[in-house]
């Protein structure tokens, strides 16, 4: 009997975790999206990880070898360097292998994963990601699904028709309505509507990099992590990434930011999310095109949630973010009538989330590991939504608890669809072909007159 349930609690682990793998082998390489790392195995097992990056130089982390085979710990030769890892010293490390991809993942104390690494054979040359994916061999386009996937102006499709709407009247709550950076950031707080004004285009990076704008100002705050911030009141953060800062809003409530025609917001860094909200509620971002300026692999996708309620409506999220969506314990979130593409990681990732909707969405052009994926979520629901030109060879989802699809059609390959033992399917559809020539454009996200 005893045996019976130890063999048992294995296979579930298996399960969670994926099979275990036995040891990191010498001179092996490591993606995690921004830096490639090579790794050198000494006699007793452990690891040195040298990383080499695009943009800001070379990293380095240890892994120090556990008894138990594919188990390792987090360590640094110098106690004094930074981790360029997401995890702290004696984080514990699991090599796992899923199918034919091989991880290492870093966990927390609570065994949620916080940064992934994907062995790969290719060089950091041909993982740049400005390299764009060639189709000639694949299915031919219409010329309807041409324009919805390229968009008129090039790989990344963007930008919003002038609708010709003025900016809403909504009684008795503040309007801001804004025209550049510094005015957004100067509007930003809880109970207010921000209006971006018609061919209003800010790049926040034009004041997330002044340090001066954040230091001294009541309520703003320049950082390295804002989830170092305990305190109650609400808060505007210039964060630090790798390449640049970020914005982060911590304790809002009832904040809504919203474009009229042809507005959008944009950041410079790659490594960097263009919106994040931390321990915010009832937050809304609708009508807007948000994205990076500059393609590639990044550490920070387009919109990252940490802790909050949120929605996202009629809004077009490009990449390069590493994920359109980055969703970590937050509830009843929601994604309404908009577009994820052109990322360059997945379309989504999300953990512990309670409560999650994805209402009339199209997802399409993201590549190039898991798509979607979740962890520990409850609730997770995709409605009228449709998958389509995403890399064929990528695994469209990965949920390790239930999740619904309903009346969606799912336009890829289903050797490639992923894990869907836990899928509970009403009226959806799958098509094989990524590029389906009956695929046309819905008018699907900002665009839509109102």
């Amino acid at each position: 009997m005893k045996k019976t349930l130890i063999l048992t609690t294995i296979l579930c682990l298996c399960a969670i975790c994926g099979v275990q793998a036995q040891t990191v082998k010498n001179e092996t390489r490591w993606w995690d999206g921004k830096a490639l790392y090579t790794a050198t195995v000494d006699k007793d097992g452990d690891v040195v990880m040298k990383g080499i990056t695009q943009v800001d130089g070379n990293k380095k982390f240890c892994l120090a070898k556990a008894e138990t085979a594919g188990l390792y710990y987090l360590t640094k030769d110098n106690p004094d360097a930074e981790m360029p890892v997401n995890g702290t010293m004696g984080s514990k490390v699991m090599l796992v292998t899923e199918g034919s991809n091989t991880f290492l993942r870093v966990l927390n104390r609570k065994r949620e994963v916080t940064h992934q690494l994907t062995l790969t054979t290719k060089t950091l040359a041909e993982l740049n990601p400005i390299d764009e994916r060639d189709f000639s061999s694949g299915p031919e386009y219409n010329q309807d699904l041409k324009e919805l996937v390229e968009g008129e102006g090039g790989y990344f499709a963007g930008g919003l028709a002038d609708d010709g709407r003025g900016p809403d009247e909504i009684d008795g709550v503040e309007t801001w309505t804004v025209n550049s950076a510094r005015e957004f950031i100067n509007a930003l707080g809880s109970n207010r509507t921000i209006i971006l004004a018609e061919d209003a285009h800010i790049n926040l990076s034009d004041i997330l990099e002044i340090e001066a704008a954040f230091k001294g100002y009541p309520n703003r705050m320049w950082c390295v992590q804002s989830s170092d911030y305990t305190g109650p009141k609400p808060l505007v953060i210039s964060e630090s990434e790798s390449d640049g800062q970020q914005l982060a809003l911590v304790n809002m409530e009832n904040l809504v930011i919203k474009g009229t025609g042809n507005s959008s917001i944009e950041v410079n860094p790659r490594y960097a999310f263009c919106l994040k909200f931390v321990n915010c509620s009832h937050c809304v971002v609708e009508n807007l095109t948000i994205g990076h300026t500059i393609g590639g692999f990044c550490s920070g996708g387009v919109i990252g949630a940490e802790q909050s309620s949120l929605t996202v409506k009629d809004c077009d999220l490009y990449g390069c973010g590493t994920y359109g969506l980055d969703l970590r314990d937050t509830y009843n979130f929601k994604l309404i009538n908009s577009n994820i593409h052109d990322c360059t990681y997945g379309i989504i990732q999300m953990r512990n989330c309670t409560m999650t909707s994805f209402e009339r969405c199209d997802f399409f052009s993201n590549r190039e590991y898991g798509l979607i994926e979740g962890w520990a979520n409850n609730g997770v629901k995709f409605d009228d939504c449709r998958f389509f030109a995403n890399w064929a060879d990528s695994k469209l989802f990965y949920f390790d608890t239930p999740f619904a699809l309903i009346n969606c059609k799912v336009y890829h390959p289903k050797e490639n669809l992923g894990r869907m033992v836990e899928c509970i399917n009403k009226g959806t559809e799958f098509f094989d072909n990524p590029l389906d020539k009956s695929i046309t454009s819905r008018g699907v996200g900002p665009d839509q007159k109102k």
